[in-house]
């Protein structure tokens, strides 16, 4: 409830919107004339609609005057079908997974749009849809899509969103860590890696393969977006949708490469720390480097536990000594800024 500028007749109308437990809209409304128009304060009625007062400059006798609007009843239980005016479809075992396919189960023609502010970004352009055709997207990544249906060339919607979520197998691990791309194959087959340099960047020198647990590591990526994805070699098939990789314009950027300990974890024993850093971003920087407890800082690397590395410079092991106070439990972030 409130106002929006997107739609409706005028500047600024009033808005309801009536969602069920699941975030499916039951109710979406505008309301007002051609100048400002608001709601403030809704409550539900006994008839199962709703009251809503706010100001008004399209009707009146004022500069703003009271407003009351009373909707219909709304049904409390599940959206009626035809409510929202398509359906949706989820194809994860195709040649180009992952696919989604739109069909207009209604009698009009109208545009469909992705909403991108609320999830990933699935449509190219806005098609016009008429009663009975499909739209068929493809290489989808895995998340969630919403789409919705509007009167074509208007800002008028036609029934709520729908919200689509993709969810297809996915092999691929990838991690970020400055200009640093780890791709990791965490499935159980052999897979061939490529990269889709007609939706982003180059990225992969040729076609690698990776077997399970394998890992290829990419230094010094320019800043860019990439899409990654999995295929059969040999059967030239894909085998999930691609993965955005977006690697930003950082700066410099420490990666821990591992953290060793002694073996002693008795209280009053000393132990040693052994840390391997790597400065992964664009620029020389320094960094504070601690080791925590609970949030209590027990340890630093060196006297001053600051670690200076010009870019793609790797910091030989160093060590910390502390002495055991308790069972300590290591709490390891390898993002150090």
């Amino acid at each position: 409830m409130g106002e929006t500028r997107s739609f409706g007749a005028g500047s600024r109308d009033g808005y309801l919107v009536k969602v069920d437990a699941d975030g499916t809209e039951q109710l979406t409304a505008t309301f007002g004339g051609v100048n400002d128009d608001t709601f403030k304060r809704v409550v539900e009625t006994s008839d199962s609609g709703y009251a809503v007062v706010g100001q008004t400059r399209s009707a009146g006798g004022g500069d703003f005057d009271a407003w009351l609007v009373k909707t219909e009843p709304v049904s409390s239980g599940p959206s009626p079908p035809d409510s929202i005016p398509f359906t949706a479809t989820v194809e994860c075992d195709t040649a180009r997974p992952a696919r989604v396919t739109v069909t207009n189960v209604s009698d009009v023609t109208y545009e469909l749009r992705d909403i991108d502010s609320a999830g990933i970004d699935a449509l190219t352009g806005r098609p016009l849809l008429e009663p009975g055709e499909t739209y068929t997207m493809d290489h989808l990544p895995n998340g969630v899509a919403v789409f919705r249906a509007f009167e074509p060339g208007t800002n008028t919607p036609i029934g709520p969103r729908r919200r689509v979520e993709i969810d297809c197998p996915q092999p691929l691990e990838v991690a970020v860590r400055g200009r640093r791309i780890d791709i990791t194959n965490g499935g159980g087959r052999t897979v061939q890696v490529r990269d889709l340099d007609a939706r982003g960047g180059n990225l992969l020198t040729g076609r690698p393969r990776l077997d399970p647990g394998e890992v290829l590591t990419k230094r010094g990526v320019a800043p860019d977006s990439y899409y990654v994805q999995a295929w059969d070699g040999g059967e030239n098939a894909r085998l999930a949708p691609p993965i955005e990789v977006v690697v930003e314009d950082d700066e410099a950027f420490f990666d821990v490469e591992y953290v060793a300990t002694g073996s002693s974890t008795n209280a009053g024993d000393e132990y040693r720390i052994d840390v391997g850093i790597t400065n992964t971003g664009t620029e020389p920087g320094m960094r504070r480097v601690e080791l925590r407890f609970d949030d209590e800082v027990v340890a630093t690397r060196a006297r001053t536990g600051r670690v200076g590395l010009d870019r793609d410079q790797v910091r030989p092991p160093g060590r910390a000594d502390h002495r055991v106070r308790a069972q300590p439990v290591l709490h390891r972030d390898s993002r150090h800024r």
